[in-house]
């Protein structure tokens, strides 16, 4: 039998030459070593099919770090053996494996990675319109790149990776963030779970392949998803809309957004987002209502809102200041655009932080004429249909279509009574009113 010595010490020869074990065995094959010129071992499998000799390289004896040592060689010669022994060809053995893993290795190229993932995820929220799509694209691109890489196969992520990249979140100091991609990259998986059965991506070559939501087992930090208590009093209330009626003064509030935030107040508390996104198109001067069109309501339902004296005479207010363009609230920089709310958002702050009034964002708005508009004895479901809630039982959700625009109109009064007396309000004394015409809208001072 060969001897690591005796390989090492095998000298070169102008030609090649072989080594072989006696091993005395017949039909298993023959372990040997080639020795070429070059000075380099090779070990070798030789054995016979259909008496034909065959030969299969193993590797180089090992040099110093590098190759294959004798019982590492010796081990491959025994599965080889025992193919023979199972009346099995070791090199067509190989091929149909080298085939094999081939194969299985296109079909892992062909599946999805963790960015066509993502993008697939938010082009299904896009076709369902879901307005956020493109936040939440942006949001897992930020938080999951950097430690994850794009070309990631989705169904290798593990929930390993997932939960060491909601640790990170956690650990700046973004429990309520974390709980947010949390069900931004659970929802991702289930979409990606449910696309390779899904007969509208039938005749897409690509999968995910994903067999079970890695997400599932990281459990949402509780204590970060706080029920919002804060809104405006009476008082505090009153002392906005007094400020946001008064002459424009120290405070940084330009005048567009003094508009946006008495309308979202005076109409009940409607979502900024939805109002600052508006297109004239969208009001109806002589019927006095504005449309919130499905693209833009946060539950994808046409929302209709009446306007009620005091809303009637911001909006009024807001066409003299920007009615030549194609949005309600448009973009300082960029006119074809819509303002942005985060530039709502700092704005309110400044105004706050100015004022020195107690913490209040533009979604306590929201909270404030819902809780307001109670004490005003206007009753929950009015209220809930006035700002767009998605109502779940099964005859809102499948069959009531009508838009309860009395219902809604009424209780707009009954706010807009209620706020006129708070604030001791008093209608300008050379009112706009809009004049129409094919196609425009002009504003004329009242007679």
């Amino acid at each position: 039998m060969l001897t690591a010595t005796q390989i090492q010490s095998a000298v070169n020869k102008s030609s090649s030459y072989y080594l072989w074990d006696q091993s005395g065995q017949r039909g298993t094959g023959r372990l040997g070593v080639k020795v070429l010129p070059s000075g380099k071992k090779q070990f070798v499998f030789r054995y016979y099919q259909q008496r034909k000799e065959r030969f299969i390289s193993l590797g180089l004896f090992r040099s110093r770090t590098n190759g294959m040592t004798l019982v590492e060689a010796r081990e491959k010669m025994q599965e080889f053996s025992a193919l023979l022994m199972q009346g099995k060809d070791p090199k067509k053995h190989i091929e149909q494996l080298a085939i094999e893993e081939k194969k299985i290795e296109d079909e892992h190229n062909e599946k999805g990675t963790l960015k066509e993932l993502f993008h697939s995820y938010t082009e299904r929220m896009k076709i369902d319109g879901k307005r956020t799509y493109k936040a939440v694209l942006v949001s897992l691109e930020k938080e999951f790149y950097p430690y994850i890489s794009s070309d990631t196969k989705a169904c290798d992520v593990t929930t390993n990776q997932i939960k060491f990249v909601i640790s990170k979140i956690i650990q700046r100091g973004g429990e309520t963030v974390s709980n947010r991609v949390r069900s931004y990259i659970m929802a991702a998986f289930n979409h990606g779970m449910k696309f390779d059965n899904d007969p509208r991506y039938f005749s897409l070559h690509s999968t995910f392949d994903i067999k079970f939501n890695p997400v599932n087992p990281i459990p949402r930090q509780k204590n970060a998803e706080r029920v919002g208590e804060r809104f405006l009093d009476w008082d505090e209330l009153k002392r906005f809309l007094i400020d946001l009626n008064s002459d424009y003064g120290s405070f940084n509030m330009g005048k567009d957004f003094r508009n946006l935030a008495q309308l979202c107040i005076y109409l009940g508390g409607q979502r900024p987002y939805e109002i600052i996104t508006l297109s004239w198109s969208n009001v109806n001067w002589k019927e006095r209502f504005i449309i919130i069109e499905r693209g833009l309501s946060k539950n994808n339902r046409e929302h209709t809102v009446p306007l009620n004296e005091l809303a009637y005479q911001a909006l009024l207010n807001q066409y003299e200041l920007s009615g030549d363009g194609k949005y309600m609230f448009p973009n300082p920089n960029d006119a074809t655009r819509h303002a942005l709310t985060c530039s709502f958002g700092r704005s309110i702050t400044r105004y706050r932080e100015e004022k020195q009034m107690a913490h209040f964002s533009p979604r306590d708005l929201r909270r404030t004429c819902k809780t307001l508009m109670g004490a005003c004895r206007i009753d929950k479901q009015t209220r809930d249909r006035l700002q767009n809630h998605a109502l779940q039982d099964v005859s809102s959700k499948h069959y009531d279509r009508y838009d309860y625009f009395d219902d809604k109109l009424e209780a707009l009064i009954i706010w807009n009574d209620k706020l006129k007396d708070l604030i001791d309000y008093k209608p300008p004394s050379l009112a706009l009113v809009p004049s129409l015409s094919v196609g425009k809208v002009t504003l004329t001072l009242a007679k």
